[in-house]
């Protein structure tokens, strides 16, 4: 079963940051969706990994999440 969870990213600075945790984000088992805004600085994911996993994921790719909801 999937979640939609949204995520603050700290640490987006340009493009080329979103294309990278969008690559990161899609990389991980149960992720069917992904989408990374720069301009308000969130994240959306559909999965059904958890949040912490995908937290953790995110923090290691370089950049601090904070989940906002699931």
């Amino acid at each position: 079963m999937s979640n939609q969870y949204f995520f603050r990213i700290n640490g987006l600075n340009d493009n080329e940051s979103v294309d990278q945790l969008e690559q990161v984000l899609k990389s991980i088992e149960g992720v069917e969706f992904v989408e990374v805004d720069l301009e308000t600085g969130m994240a959306s994911v559909r999965s059904s990994a958890t949040s912490e996993k995908l937290t953790a994921i995110i923090d290691q790719a370089g950049y601090n999440a904070v989940l906002v909801s699931d």
